[in-house]
C-alpha cells in the first residue's frame, strides 16, 4: 500500500509547487505501532484549507495532479475555504488537461459545483478569458451556460463585462439555452452598450431586441448608458431601430436618454435623438425639467444648445420647472456668462421671465455672491441692452434679494438688509452696483498698471546687469542661464503688452465696453509676467553663484520656488484651487 511520509505541510506545498514527486515514498503497511501513523493525503496544506490538489492546480502541475489522484480521487471532490473545488482552481487558471483529468475522475457532479459566490467553474473560466477550458466545459455539459452566480451573473453576462467577446459569441452559438441577466438588473445589452461592444452589441440586439427598453435596479435602459458613453451614436441608432420606445422611458430621477446626452453635452447623441424623435424635447424629469434645462445648467457643450435651440419652440425654451426657473435662469446661477450671453441673443427667450423667488435672470446675474466684479460689468450691460428687465422688486428700494446656490444649483435668496451689511445690497431707486463697480475697475487697472510697469522696468534692466561668463560654467549653469533669458524675456513681454492694454483701456474710458475688455486681458497677463519675473531670478541666481557657491545657489533657487507654492497656498486657503485656476 503506498503511503505518504510524514512531512511539514510547507513542504508539501513546495513540493505541489515545483511537481517534486521525491515526496512519495513507497512503505510495506504494517501492524507495528512503533511504526509512525503516515500523513492523510486528505488533509489541508494551507490556512485556506487549500488539499496538496488545489495547490498542484495552481501550479499547472499536471503530472503531479494525476499522480494524486491515482492515489485517492476523493481528493477531486474537495472543497478549500472559499468552497473552491480544484476544478474551479483549473478553470481559473486556465490548465486544460487538469480540468479534463478532474472531470474524468469525479465520483460526483463535479461540474455543476459552486463555491461561496455561488459560481461554476464555468464562471471562473469566462472571468479570466481562458476559451479552450470554456469549450471544454460547455462540450462535457451545455446547460452550465444557464446557472447564475449569487450576484446574478449569467456565464454570457460575465463574458460581455470582461469583454471576453469572443467567449461570448462561442457561448451564443453552441449553448443550447442562457440567461442574459447580471447584477444590479442589468442584462447583456446594458453591460454591451457600457462595454461599447461595437462587434457583439448588433448580435445581442438582434437576438434580444426586446431588451433595448428594459430597465435595471436605477431605471437606466441601455439607451440611457448609449447616451452617457462618450457620444456613442452607433449604439444609440441600434437601439432605437430595436425599440423606439425605449427613448421615452425615465429613469428614477424621471430623466430620459435625451436629458442624459444634453446633460453630458453630447451633442451627435443629442441631435441623433431629436431628430429621430423629436417629441423627446418635451420630456420633464422629477424637476420639472426639459432636456434643454439641464444642457444649459450644465453648460458643457454650447454647440448641443445651439442645435436644441435651433428647433424648439417658444414654450420650450422659456419652460419653467418646478422651481419656476426658465434655462435662462439656470445659465445665470450656474453656468458660464458665455452661456448667459448666448441665450440672450435668442429673440425669444423670455426677457422677465420670474422664478418662484421672484427674480428674474438679470437679478440673479447682478446679484449674485459669487459673481466676479467683471462679471457683472460685461454681462449685465448686454442683457440691459438686449431688453432683459429686473423683477420690480429688482426696481423698488429695499425689496432686492441677494442669490446665492446651495451646491444643488437652486438659487437661495436673502433680504437686502442682511445683504447690505455684506455690501451686496441693491441701491435705491433700482440703481445697480454698476457705477460702483466701474469706480472699482478704474482702481485695479491703475493698480495693474503700477505693477506691470514695475515688472517690465526689472525684467528690461536684468538683461543688462547678470554677469554672465563662459569659463567653468556647468550645464546646468548654461541651462539656467537660457531659462532665465527665456523667462525674462517672457516677463518683459506680458507686462509690456499689459502696459500697452491699460495705456489703450484709458484712452477709450468714454466707451465702457472697451474699456473693461482691455482692462480684463491686461490684468491677465500680470500673473504671467510675474511668474516669469520669479523664474528669472531664481535661475540667474543659479547661473552666476553656483560654480563657486553651490549650496548657496541650490537654498537661493529653493527659496525663490517657494514663492509658487506660497502663492498656491494661501490661494488655497482664500478660496480654493479651483477658484484659483478660474482667475488665472
Amino acid at each position: 500500500m503506498l503511503q505518504l511520509e510524514v512531512m511539514d505541510p510547507t513542504e508539501l506545498y513546495n513540493a505541489a509547487a515545483k511537481g517534486d514527486m521525491a515526496v512519495f515514498q513507497p512503505k510495506i503497511s504494517t501492524n507495528d505501532s512503533s511504526l509512525e501513523e503516515p500523513w492523510d493525503i486528505l488533509k489541508p496544506i494551507t490556512d485556506e484549507i487549500d488539499s496538496i490538489l488545489h495547490v498542484a492546480t495552481k501550479f499547472q502541475q499536471e503530472k503531479f495532479a494525476e499522480m494524486l489522484i491515482d492515489m485517492n480521487e476523493s481528493l477531486v471532490d474537495l472543497k478549500n475555504k472559499e468552497e473552491d473545488t480544484p476544478l474551479h482552481i483549473a478553470a481559473r487558471v486556465g490548465c486544460s488537461g487538469i480540468t479534463k483529468l478532474l472531470i474524468d475522475h469525479s465520483t460526483s457532479s463535479i461540474l455543476e459545483m459552486v463555491n461561496m459566490y455561488k459560481d461554476t467553474a464555468l464562471h471562473d473560466a469566462v472571468r479570466y478569458g481562458h476559451q479552450s477550458v470554456v469549450e471544454l466545459l460547455l462540450s462535457q455539459k451545455p446547460g452550465l451556460a444557464m446557472m447564475m452566480n449569487e450576484a446574478g451573473e449569467s456565464p454570457l453576462y460575465l463574458a460581455v463585462d470582461r469583454k471576453n467577446y469572443d467567449i461570448a459569441d462561442y457561448i451564443l452559438q453552441n449553448a443550447p439555452e442562457f440567461p442574459y441577466g447580471g447584477r444590479d438588473g442589468m442584462n447583456v445589452l446594458h453591460v454591451a452598450t457600457i462595454r461599447m461592444a461595437t462587434n457583439f452589441l448588433p448580435k445581442a440586439i438582434e437576438k434580444w431586441p426586446s431588451l433595448a427598453s428594459e430597465a435595471d435596479d436605477f431605471g437606466w435602459t441601455p439607451l440611457h448608458y448609449a447616451s452617457y458613453n462618450i457620444d456613442n451614436v452607433g449604439a444609440v441608432e441600434l437601439l432605437l431601430k430595436a425599440d423606439r420606445s425605449a427613448a421615452f422611458k425615465k429613469d428614477k430621477e424621471g430623466m430620459s436618454a435625451l436629458h442624459i446626452s444634453a446633460e453630458r453635452g453630447h451633442i451627435n447623441v443629442t441631435r441623433k435623438l431629436i431628430s429621430e424623435l423629436p417629441s423627446t424635447c418635451e420630456l420633464l424629469d422629477n424637476k420639472g425639467r426639459t432636456p434643454l434645462h439641464l444642457a444649459v445648467e450644465k453648460g458643457k457643450n454650447i454647440k448641443a444648445i445651439k442645435f436644441m435651440l435651433h428647433l424648439l419652440p417658444v414654450d420650450l425654451i422659456n419652460k419653467r420647472d418646478s422651481n419656476g426657473n426658465t434655462p435662462m435662469h439656470l445659465a445665470s446661477i450656474d453656468a458660464s456668462t458665455v452661456m448667459a450671453a448666448m441665450l440672450s441673443r435668442d429673440k425669444r427667450v423670455d426677457r422677465g421671465a420670474i422664478n418662484k423667488e421672484g427674480l428674474t435672470p438679470i437679478d440673479i446675474i447682478r446679484s449674485r455672491i459669487q459673481r466676479k466684479w467683471f462679471e457683472k460689468m460685461t454681462v449685465i450691460p448686454k442683457l440691459e441692452a438686449r431688453g432683459f428687465l429686473p423683477s420690480l422688486r429688482g426696481v423698488v428700494a429695499g425689496r432686492s434679494m441677494e442669490v446665492q446656490t446651495i451646491g444643488t444649483g437652486e438659487p437661495r435668496t436673502q433680504s437686502n438688509e442682511i445683504a447690505k451689511h455684506e455690501g451686496n445690497g441693491f441701491s435705491t431707486k433700482g440703481e445697480t452696483k454698476l457705477k460702483s463697480l466701474y469706480s472699482h475697475a478704474e482702481d485695479n487697472a491703475r493698480v495693474g498698471l503700477v505693477v506691470a510697469t514695475f515688472v517690465a522696468t526689472v525684467t528690461f534692466a536684468a538683461i543688462f546687469t547678470v554677469p554672465y561668463k563662459k569659463a567653468g560654467t556647468t550645464s546646468f549653469q548654461k541651462l539656467a542661464f537660457g531659462l532665465f533669458v527665456t523667462s525674462n524675456s517672457l516677463a518683459f513681454v506680458f507686462s509690456a503688452t499689459s502696459m500697452i492694454l491699460h495705456l489703450q483701456g484709458f484712452r477709450m474710458k468714454k466707451a465702457p465696453s472697451v474699456f473693461r475688455t482691455m482692462i480684463y486681458f491686461s490684468q491677465k497677463l500680470i500673473p504671467y509676467a510675474i511668474y516669469g519675473m520669479v523664474i528669472a531670478y531664481g535661475s540667474s541666481l543659479y547661473a552666476v553663484v553656483a560654480h563657486e557657491y553651490p549650496i548657496l545657489a541650490y537654498s537661493a533657487t529653493g527659496i525663490a520656488c517657494l514663492f509658487f507654492v506660497g502663492h498656491a497656498f494661501v490661494i488655497y486657503m482664500l478660496s480654493g484651487f479651483t477658484t484659483y485656476f478660474t482667475v488665472y
